[in-house]
């Protein structure tokens, strides 16, 4: 039986890259850049995942 709930990869992903990023940064001691690249991420999964729910197919 077939499901259509949508995987969470993206979102773990996501997560991941986020946390790995802030740690790198908050231990260079550059928080500022660190929040922008997290804002920047979390807008284009935002994109990404508006697009997939408008077109069903984000890349293209």
């Amino acid at each position: 039986m077939a499901t259509t709930s949508r995987s969470p990869q993206p979102l773990v992903f996501l997560l991941c890259l986020s946390s790995f990023t802030l740690i790198m940064v908050l231990g260079q001691g550059d928080v500022p850049s660190a929040l922008v690249f997290l804002s920047n991420v979390t807008y284009q999964f935002t994109l990404l995942s508006f697009k997939s729910l408008v077109t069903k197919d984000p890349y293209n």
